[in-house]
Formats: C-alpha cells, sequence, structure tokens
C-alpha cells in the first residue's frame, strides 16, 4: 500500500504536465488554418490567442480601425498555444501578440510555476522566430467567482509572470485583476455571466478599455462615413483637460477616470440652468467650433439607474440656447423623447421622419454618430450600429452652428469626441 501511495503522486504530477493531444484541437486548428487562407486573418495583424475569454471577444465590435486576430480555443491552456506556435502564430506573423491564458491550466492543478515556465517557452518562440519589434502581452490571469477558491495560486503567476515582463521591453503584463475587484476585495459580479466565470458584456468593454492603450494608432477606416473627410475635433480627455467645452452649467461636468481612462462627466440629474423654452437641461458645447454639414462620433454612457425615460442627447446647429438642434436618445419613444428636435424660439418639436422603438440602454459604454449634410437638410442618427441609422430627418431652418454633448435631465459620460468635415467636393 505504501508503494501505491507513493507512485500515485507522481502519476498525477506527470499527467497535467504532459503536453496536450493533437487531435483534442485539430479541428479548431484547421478553421484557423482556413480563415488565413482565405485572406481573413492578415499578417501584421494584432492577434488575440488563448482561451475562451478570447474566443467570446468580439473584436470587430470592441476594436474598430484595427485589423485583428481571434485565435482562442475555450477550454486551451498555456502550453496548447505553445504547442500550435508553427500553424497559428508565426504564418500570421503580428505585430503585436495579446495572450489569455493560465486560468483552465490552474483550473486543472498546474501551478504557478508551471504555468510561468510555460509562459517563457511562448515568449522565447516569439523572440527566436519574430520580428524584434513583435511585442507579447500577458493578460492576467482574471479573478473570477467560481474559481475565486484558486486566487492565490493565480495570484501567484501573475506577480511571476509581470516580474519578467518588468525587465524585458519586449514583454507586457496587462493588469485586469485589480480592476476587476470590487470594494470589498472579491470579483465585482456584474463583470461575469451567470456562471460567474466567462466575462459579461460589462466585464468585456472594461478589458477593452484597458487593451486598447497597447494598441497601436487605428490603421484602417471602419466605414465609408469618414473617408474623404478632415478631423476637425477630437479629445479623448487623456491631457486631463475638459476646458475645450463650455457648458451651461458648469458645476454639472468634471473630468472623470476609469482605470487608467479619462473622459467628461455629466453629475447633476438636473442643473441650475433653466432654458428659455422646454428643451435639455444640461449641455457642453465644444468652443470655437461651428460646422454646417459634419459628422459628430462620441462613445457614451448612461450613468443613471435604469427607468422608462433613461437619456442622454447630441446637440447640432446650435445658434442660441432657444434656437439649435438635439438628438434625444431615450429608452422608450413617444413624441417628447427618443427623436430628432428643433428647438425655435418656442418649445422643442420633434422632425424625426424615422425613430426606433427606443435605445437599449445599459450600463456599457456605446457608440452614437450624427450625420449631418446642411445642404439637403438629411440628419441621420446611428447607435452602436454604424450601417443602418435609427433615427432621420429632414431640415435645413439651422446651418452653421455649435456641436456638443448633454442629457435632458440625466447623468453620463462622454469620451473619444471627434467632429468630421464635410466630403470634399460637397
Amino acid at each position: 500500500m505504501h508503494r501505491i501511495l507513493l507512485i500515485l503522486p507522481l502519476l498525477i504530477s506527470t499527467t497535467w504536465a504532459a503536453p496536450p493531444t493533437a487531435s483534442r484541437w485539430e479541428k479548431n486548428i484547421q478553421q484557423f488554418e482556413q480563415k488565413m487562407k482565405d485572406g481573413d486573418s492578415k499578417p501584421g495583424s494584432v492577434l488575440f490567442i488563448g482561451s475562451s475569454s478570447i474566443r467570446a471577444w468580439d473584436l470587430q465590435k470592441r476594436f474598430p480601425g484595427h485589423a485583428t486576430i481571434n485565435h482562442g480555443f475555450g477550454g486551451s491552456e498555456v502550453s496548447d498555444s505553445l504547442q500550435f506556435f508553427d500553424r497559428i502564430v508565426t504564418p500570421v506573423k503580428p505585430s503585436i501578440i495579446l495572450m489569455y491564458a493560465g486560468d483552465n491550466d490552474i483550473a486543472k492543478g498546474k501551478t504557478a510555476e508551471v504555468v510561468h515556465a510555460d509562459f517563457l517557452s511562448f515568449a522565447k518562440r516569439v523572440k527566436s522566430e519574430l520580428t524584434p519589434e513583435t511585442k507579447l502581452a500577458f493578460i492576467a490571469i482574471k479573478p473570477s467567482i467560481k474559481r475565486w477558491y484558486l486566487s492565490d495560486e493565480m495570484a501567484k503567476a501573475n506577480a511571476l509572470i509581470a516580474k519578467d515582463c518588468a525587465t524585458d521591453d519586449q514583454l507586457e503584463c496587462v493588469d485586469i485583476w485589480t480592476p476587476m475587484l470590487g470594494k470589498d476585495g472579491k470579483p465585482m459580479p456584474d463583470l461575469f455571466i451567470k456562471d460567474g466565470l466567462h466575462l459579461s458584456d460589462k466585464g468585456y468593454s472594461l478589458w477593452t478599455t484597458i487593451v486598447t492603450k497597447l494598441l497601436p494608432q487605428p490603421t484602417k477606416v471602419v466605414d465609408n462615413t469618414l473617408s474623404d473627410r478632415t478631423l476637425l475635433f477630437h479629445t479623448d480627455f487623456e491631457d486631463q483637460n475638459i476646458d475645450r467645452f463650455e457648458a451651461t452649467d458648469a458645476t454639472a461636468w468634471r473630468l472623470s477616470e476609469q482605470d487608467g481612462n479619462h473622459f467628461i462627466s455629466l453629475t447633476k440629474k438636473r442643473s441650475k440652468y433653466k432654458p428659455p423654452v422646454r428643451s435639455p437641461y444640461n449641455r457642453a458645447l465644444i468652443k470655437d467650433l461651428k460646422v454646417d454639414s459634419f459628422v459628430l462620433d462620441v462613445k457614451l454612457q448612461s450613468t443613471i439607474p435604469d427607468y422608462n425615460h433613461r437619456d442622454l442627447c447630441l446637440f447640432f446647429g446650435y445658434q442660441d440656447n432657444a434656437h439649435l438642434y438635439y438628438v434625444h436618445l431615450g429608452k422608450r419613444t413617444d413624441d417628447h423623447a427618443n427623436q430628432i428636435f428643433i428647438v425655435n424660439d418656442k418649445p422643442r418639436t420633434k422632425i424625426s421622419t424615422k425613430t426606433t422603438a427606443g435605445i437599449p440602454w445599459n450600463d456599457d459604454w456605446h457608440h452614437a454618430r450624427i450625420v449631418r449634410d446642411a445642404d439637403s437638410g438629411s440628419i441621420e442618427v446611428f447607435y452602436d450600429d454604424m450601417k443602418t441609422p435609427v433615427m432621420t430627418a429632414s431640415d435645413a431652418t439651422f446651418g452653421t452652428g455649435q456641436v456638443g454633448v448633454g442629457s435632458f435631465d440625466d447623468t453620463g459620460n462622454f469620451d473619444e469626441i471627434k467632429v468630421f468635415s464635410a466630403k470634399s467636393g460637397r
């Protein structure tokens, strides 16, 4: 009996250390190879590789403008990506590699030291087989509700890898562990779906915000709407300055920061400002910029508890406080909500020719856009989907005017505000 007990731990330790069989992942690997053959995975792209947290990441939605490749296969470990390096990494010749793995490794019994060693082996392949400019970023093993009992070993693996990355310019360890913990020091439940392991939309929004800082500037035009236009204004607030905006109530607005990302926040549900006619209370307009035909592009986040009239607004053609257009992005639609409005020295009047049943607000960041042609009077409003407008109108009452952001009487955040000119030759 004693002999059996002595042998058993050895068998267990060598079982999890053995490399996985090729047959288990062959179907996934062949799918990746077919994508490369079809031209969907182009050389020089940003390569995301690893387990299901990578596989479920909607890269096209989260990283518009970047050429990305998703080589995530659910249940995989660091050693699996290493085993198939020649087939799913080398041919891509990636500009940067973002790896998420190690979660399953530790759940299956591997120690922090083994995960660390496997990562170093993967890094060695990157250094020897790819260019010196190719950066490898390890997304730290996440703290999850389901696997919180393994948090000490996971944190140890993260610390070992982070230590190596700190002394190597080609390596980076991306800390998503700390931002995912709440005030109680445990994983925040709303970052996960019901299984307590995989990320929710809010979880992916957090990861995307953190990872975006590592990526180069976007290299491709997301759609034709922005082609042949000049960028007139852009701020991502990373200069930590909101002085380029003039507010109807300056006390309602402030610079905010979350996980290293800066943005402008509307913090008061009802501001001190009272408009001369019925129209939104909270407004922040871009100073020293007036446009007629334009595209206004903005990331925005509602921060009010959910209710039927949850809203944020975008302003344009702004002449003065009683003469302007605005888009009301409201949760429910009626004559006074979720419409395009004109304010012309009398209470707001809807001018929409098309709208939807309402904006599906949640607590995530979203993408909104106004496209206006002042000559024809055409106004199109987009929300998340930049191909099909959620609202349209036709009105040429006001020409050149200011643009801005705000709300009727709610709170919210705004980031990545861009204004493009009319198309050349208009």
